[in-house]
């Protein structure tokens, strides 16, 4: 029996009635630290719980901070890009040549084509290509534009890191933004650009309002200039002079085409104009190569004569169009889109509602630009476009009509049709009328004593006469203007209107400066005042 109780009790058996319990040993403090109480668990849990909660508010506040505080150039260009549902039909890209020259709001106003310009300052071919890759991310255009600018150059991204910032920093993070990253930068930049308050924490003392609330542009990623320079001389050279086609700007080149390609959208390879140097013709002549070699449209607008005109269209020597000459190469693209391509006209179509609101704004910031300009060639220049009108009356004997940049200028106003008596005014020396309404193409033109312009258009009604006694009159939409008026001492006088309802916009007289050596005509510090109504 003995034997057998100790087989149970090693077998852990039941134990007989009335025999003492033995007590459990007491656990060891590693075990208490193994098998924590239901208490411990819990407040572990809370602490885990506070500790992700206080990072993910932390990260929350940083980007918070991080987007108040970095520069919104890239923000105000890029954001609408974004915020709009319906795909793009077209999208441009290239250096600053293509932000100045292609403008998407005259683009949509008179074709129907919604596009978007991401044009970069220093933009570097290598950085377009990626640049495409990450823009592809989010909608799929049926044609994509790409300036062949910097064909030679060995640079990467942008010429500095800040007009680096100023395209890449509205971008989300994403993979495809990181590995343009590693290849655009160098290493030492990089955290600067995928964390922004790295490099922005410093900007206390910058901050204004906009910070906080930025005002996006309505341009689609364009950036109109409003400036007019004299031009650098332009020396074509042989279409058989080219450069290297090993550059990195070559290669990024093919393989944005290959991109392009692989996801069934068209490519159309340009070279805009402007006074381009001998190295910069040679990249565009090597450009029709590559577009020969993977059967893309190519345009080379330094050999495509009559679109625009070095002396009205520049807007500084060397480089960018100024409005004038942006206007002219939209309009043209636009048509070679629409022959070349399929494009379709979206106006009237609900999703792009938008587009017909902001093309008014559009119309308004341009128009807002005259009355603030001091100089006439500006002024001229500013008035090419179809929806300006004016009237503008040219004193005989001005040196105006001596100056073949001024008559340029007089020249371009009219956007449809050139004035056919301008030549004749400057010839005599005698007094110049001209009455042009751009939306309706429609000009009028006097010359010397005896003129008479007795014309309508949809917008304005105009007489004009000078008669024997060598009076003038001039009435526009009923209201009289004092024009050659001999104790005015002003060289040319100009009212301007709005093609689309005839509303006024400005009236400016404008004196040229005789003391001068240089012809330089400035605003008078008064304008030609309403004198009477009919």
């Amino acid at each position: 029996m003995l034997t057998e109780e100790n087989n149970r009790k090693a077998a852990g058996g039941t134990e007989h009635a009335g025999t003492e319990k033995t007590p459990l040993p007491a656990s060891s403090p590693a075990d208490k630290e193994r098998v924590p109480d239901k208490g411990t668990r819990s407040a572990s849990v809370k602490k885990l719980v506070r500790a992700v909660v206080f990072l993910a508010g932390l990260a929350v506040m940083l980007n918070w901070i991080s987007a108040v505080f970095r520069y919104k150039n890239s923000d105000k260009r890029f954001m609408p890009f974004f915020e709009q549902e319906a795909d793009y039909d077209v999208l441009f890209f290239g250096t600053s040549h293509v932000i100045d020259a292609v403008l998407p709001l005259e683009l949509w106003d008179e074709y129907g084509i919604a596009s978007y310009n991401f044009g970069g300052y220093g933009m570097h071919l290598p950085a377009t290509c990626w640049l495409i890759e990450n823009v592809l991310d989010y909608t799929t255009p049926k044609l994509i534009m790409i300036d062949c600018s910097n064909l030679s150059s060995e640079v990467m991204s942008n010429t500095t890191v800040r007009q680096a910032h100023n395209t890449w920093d509205a971008f989300p993070l994403t993979r495809n933004k990181l590995r343009a990253f590693q290849d655009l930068l160098d290493p030492k930049d990089l955290l600067e650009f995928t964390w922004k308050f790295s490099i922005y924490h410093d900007r206390w003392e910058e901050l204004t309002w906009e910070d906080f609330e930025p005002v996006y542009s309505i341009e689609r990623g364009a950036v109109p200039q409003r400036e007019v320079a004299v031009p650098a001389d332009f020396i074509p050279i042989s279409d058989s002079r080219k450069t290297k086609d090993n550059t990195a700007g070559a290669r990024y080149l093919r393989r944005a085409i290959e991109l392009c390609q692989s996801r069934g959208i068209e490519v159309l390879l340009t070279y805009l104009p402007f006074p381009a140097p001998a190295y910069r013709q040679k990249e565009a002549n090597l450009a029709a190569d590559i577009a020969a070699e993977y059967g893309v449209r190519y345009v080379n607008f330094l050999k495509t004569e009559g679109i625009v005109n070095y002396h009205t269209d520049c807007n500084d020597a060397a480089s960018h169009l100024n409005l004038s000459g942006a206007r002219k190469i939209t309009s043209w693209l636009g048509r070679y889109m629409l022959e070349n391509y399929g494009i379709s006209d979206h106006r009237g179509e609900e999703a792009y509602a938008a587009w017909d609101k902001d093309y008014t704004q559009h119309v308004l910031d341009d128009q807002a630009w005259i009355p603030i300009q001091k100089t006439l060639d500006t002024y001229l220049m500013l008035l090419a476009d179809k929806n300006i009108g004016c009237c503008i009356y040219v004193s005989e004997g001005s040196r105006l009509l001596q100056d073949s940049r001024t008559l340029q200028l007089l020249s371009n106003v009219t956007v449809h049709a050139s004035p056919s008596k301008l030549a004749d005014a400057a010839g005599n020396g005698t007094e110049y009328f001209l009455f042009a309404d751009n939306r309706s193409g429609r000009l009028w033109e006097g010359v010397g004593t005896g003129a008479f312009v007795n014309a309508e258009t949809p917008a304005a009604q105009v007489r004009y006469e000078v008669r024997e006694d060598g009076r003038h009159t001039l009435f526009v939409n009923s209201v009289e203007y004092p024009v050659g008026d001999s104790a005015s001492s002003a060289d040319i006088q100009i009212i301007v209107f709005d093609s689309r309802d005839g509303s006024l916009i400005d009236t400016a007289s404008f004196v040229v400066d005789r003391a001068s050596l240089s012809l330089k005509a400035t605003r008078s510090k008064g304008s030609t005042a309403e004198v009477s109504s009919d």
